[in-house]
């Protein structure tokens, strides 16, 4: 008789895990997050303003400076093809340029994003332009925030 009640309730206690373990698997599929997939929609968050500011290079080499002020006119050209951003026109842009950059004529971070804050820029492009070994010239665009909580990246 020892053996049948021992086997009796090894068979129960096996019952009671199957129906415990069928439960949990039940409740977990029926969970309202599990079982509905639907899309979050997406907030517009309209256009972005940028502003472009005059790329940096050295006073020596009369055929940067020219550069310098060619790139801001292409990258301002080549914002009118995204209709996401707003490009403030060189116009507004470059006496402010002129204020933060001051006598030496080139950008640091702080007054990037100062000029994308005192025109209302979300986003401030600045860059330099250098002359390597030859012939070869590099290009450098840094994409500055007007906050300083967002990342800025090159």
């Amino acid at each position: 008789m020892k053996k049948c009640g021992r086997k009796e309730s090894a068979t129960g206690r096996r019952a009671g895990l199957l129906i415990l373990a069928a439960a949990t698997l039940l409740l977990s599929l029926g969970q309202a997050g599990c079982a509905k997939k639907t899309k979050v929609p997406v907030a517009d968050a309209g256009p972005m303003r940028i502003v472009i500011l005059p790329f940096s290079v050295p006073e020596d080499d009369p055929e940067l400076r020219w550069a310098a002020m060619a790139a801001p006119v292409l990258l301002a050209r080549a914002g009118m093809h995204y209709p996401d951003f707003v490009v403030i026109p060189l116009w507004e842009s470059m006496p402010t340029a002129i204020a933060s950059a001051g006598a030496a004529r080139s950008f640091n971070d702080e007054s990037a994003a100062a000029a994308a804050n005192w025109l209302g820029a979300k986003w401030a492009v600045m860059g330099a332009i250098t002359r390597r070994k030859g012939s070869a010239y590099s290009l450098v665009v840094d994409f500055i925030p007007a906050k300083s909580s967002d990342v800025p990246y090159r």
